[in-house]
């Protein structure tokens, strides 16, 4: 009709046509296959020729099969899903029991899912390793050092529950439309975790001067010969570490399931939560012993370490929400 715009054409095309075209070559084959919409009365050659075909263009092609005469098409497919399970049942990555074309989306929400999962394990991997990379480094500047109890805690109990339980991520109900970036990890997450370690770094360095600044603190002298465990200072840095280092879960997963759906991984931030105020606010003798604590005599001080730590979390949230908002399809 006049005034409408221009729609390019659709085409659809059976395996006749389609091998005459494979064969001549040329531009109007890549036309045609860019636009065409059905390709009826294929045979497995020419099935596995468009899939080939798709994938040199740059496509990312799936190929959905229930028989023998997809086998060749399923395995050249970046994504081979069978319907049944018979030879094509074999050829294919992928089995669904669904016995049509429904289980397409399901595998790609599953799929994005672990990827999404991956990214947020490596995240918070490599947040943790240079959190303590840095805590480690005060503490040698000061010829201070953590003792066992608290390094086990740190590395055992602490990092390894959180690696575990964020993998308990469900996926989501409905697939975002925007395509997931090639790259696993680009250089918006680069950025990213590069603003998260700054303010942590910072709140570390700063924490430990204001520590040294108060009153009550006591010096513990050291020797440049051997490092010197059970101080105030390896003290605090450990019950503000312990908070830090739990903070990635909670923040790289803000963009994609948040931490609050899995209730695995939020009943053991709770816990975590629950026993790292216990250790700072009311640590019994045992703990003390245990951990090698020097408490400070202020309980005001002491209360102070949580709300540091949560202005900490506080920032770094902000932080990220500004680059979600500012790179969504990241």
């Amino acid at each position: 009709a006049c005034g409408e715009a221009w729609q390019p054409p659709n085409y659809v095309v059976d395996g006749r046509t389609f091998k005459i075209l494979d064969d001549y070559g040329g531009t109007e084959l890549d036309r045609v296959i860019q636009a065409g919409k059905v390709f009826a009365e294929m045979t497995p050659d020419l099935k596995q020729d468009l899939v080939k075909l798709l994938r040199k263009m740059g496509n990312g092609t799936c190929m959905v099969g229930d028989g023998s005469n997809d086998n060749a098409a399923l395995q050249t497919a970046d994504v081979g899903i069978s319907l049944k399970y018979s030879e094509s049942g074999l050829a294919a990555p992928f089995y669904s029991i669904e016995k049509d074309i429904r289980s397409v989306p399901v595998l790609l929400n599953e799929g994005r899912t672990v990827r999404a999962q991956l990214l947020t394990i490596f995240m918070f991997t490599a947040c943790y390793s240079i959190l303590s990379m840095f805590a480690d480094s005060l503490m040698y500047s000061l010829f201070y050092e953590l003792s066992e109890a608290e390094l086990i805690y740190i590395d055992l109990i602490l990092a390894m529950s959180i690696d575990l339980m964020l993998g308990y991520s469900e996926s989501r109900e409905t697939i975002a439309t925007s395509r997931a970036t090639k790259q696993f990890f680009n250089s918006f997450r680069l950025l990213s975790m590069f603003c998260f370690l700054s303010v942590c770094v910072a709140v570390q360095f700063s924490f430990i001067y204001y520590l040294e600044d108060q009153s009550w603190y006591v010096h513990i002298p050291t020797t440049t010969d051997e490092l010197t465990d059970g101080s105030m200072d390896a003290t605090y840095i450990f019950l503000l570490i312990i908070f830090q280092m739990t903070f990635p879960a909670i923040v790289y997963t803000m963009d994609k399931e948040p931490v609050y759906k899995n209730r695995s991984m939020l009943c053991l931030l709770a816990i975590l939560y629950c026993f790292n105020t216990y250790l700072d606010i009311f640590p019994g003798t045992f703990v003390i012993e245990l951990f090698e604590f020097s408490v400070s005599p202020s309980m005001w001080f002491r209360v102070q370490v949580i709300l540091i730590a949560a202005a900490n979390l506080l920032v770094s949230i902000v932080i990220e929400i500004l680059f979600i908002i500012n790179c969504p399809n990241n």
